[in-house]
């Protein structure tokens, strides 16, 4: 029986949810079939996908990105939490102007207050590049082998405009690497928090959802994404 005001909460949000948006979940095998279907155009020369797509672009950045003092900051971070992999979604400057600062060292080791990065390897790779740093800790001398996935193929409206199969083959290798190392926190970075890196991590999820219960659920990965960051995701992917 119903007895808290929490539960009538989640049972009159569940019922509004399904009311409103119907069932969402898509069978894996029924994905392709139902995408040219929102394709397809109506009289008025709009598809399903223009339908139900928002107008809404993200027109800011976030100052910690740009910011040369949180360096330091940023490699603690990935130091402490034994983050192995980081997966960049913007270039240093867009439309001329300062986006991202380079937090590591283009040829040689470089300090960042009490730790030192190293870069061992870089290699271009379809889609994206690959860089493999040493980031040791001045007190401990214990380093730790970081791998970056540079993204940069983005539009200046921030939709995404590179071969979606190179993003799917940079989510492929990031869970390799992952897994590899321990399955440690993912940092994954762009211009701010809920548009491209939002993207990267709803693909991410759909994927990994796809092959654990062959069930494919845009909708509710998006929802889900949104209760941690309201607003994330605000651009529709038209091709895919």
């Amino acid at each position: 029986m119903v007895q808290t005001l929490d539960q009538y909460i989640f049972i009159h949000d569940a019922i509004l949810e399904s009311v409103t948006c119907g069932d969402t979940e898509i069978k894996a095998a029924d994905l392709r079939r139902k995408l040219v279907k929102l394709k397809r155009k109506d009289d008025s020369g709009l598809s399903g996908l223009d339908l139900q797509a928002t107008s809404s672009r993200e027109r800011s950045s976030s100052p910690r990105d740009r910011c040369a003092a949180t360096a330091r900051d940023f490699w603690k971070m990935v130091y402490s939490r034994k983050c192995s992999v980081v997966v960049m979604l913007s270039d240093l400057i867009e439309q001329n102007e300062e986006v991202c600062y380079q937090y590591w060292p283009e040829k040689r080791t470089q300090s960042y207050g009490e730790f030192s990065v190293e870069l061992l390897n870089e290699e271009r790779k379809r889609g994206f590049l690959l860089r493999t740093f040493s980031v040791q800790e001045a007190k401990s001398g214990t380093a730790h082998q970081v791998w970056q996935f540079h993204i940069p193929e983005w539009s200046s409206d921030y939709q995404w405009r590179g071969d979606v199969n190179a993003m799917v083959s940079v989510i492929e290798e990031v869970s390799k690497v992952q897994r590899k190392t321990g399955n440690h926190p993912i940092v994954v970075h762009g211009l701010n928090t809920v548009s491209r890196s939002a993207i990267f991590c709803g693909v991410a999820t759909t994927i990994e959802r796809c092959k654990t219960e062959g069930v494919v659920d845009v909708f509710q990965v998006v929802k889900a994404m949104r209760v941690q960051k309201p607003g994330a995701i605000q651009t529709l992917i038209l091709e895919c």
